[in-house]
């Protein structure tokens, strides 16, 4: 996820934030542990599925075919 793509989310979800840079915009806490929560979503969305790729590329091999694969036998 791109930067561009986290502020997409949040000016959809708070279509204030995406009009002019000097408009003025108040956050009650309520509204502000709902941004935190929203970063947090994504940030674990994209981060459970960049690991997932990461253990599938890394996948370890077999022992059993070790010594064949060491010593080119029977495969």
């Amino acid at each position: 996820m791109t930067q561009s793509d986290l502020w997409s989310i949040y000016t959809t979800k708070n279509p204030t934030m995406g009009t002019d840079d000097s408009t003025p915009i108040t956050l009650t806490s309520r509204g502000l542990k709902k941004l935190f929560d929203t970063t947090w979503e994504q940030a674990h969305e994209v981060g459970f599925e960049n690991g997932k790729a990461y253990a599938k590329a890394h996948e370890s091999k077999p022992m059993d075919n070790l010594f064949n694969d060491l010593f080119g036998g029977n495969k």
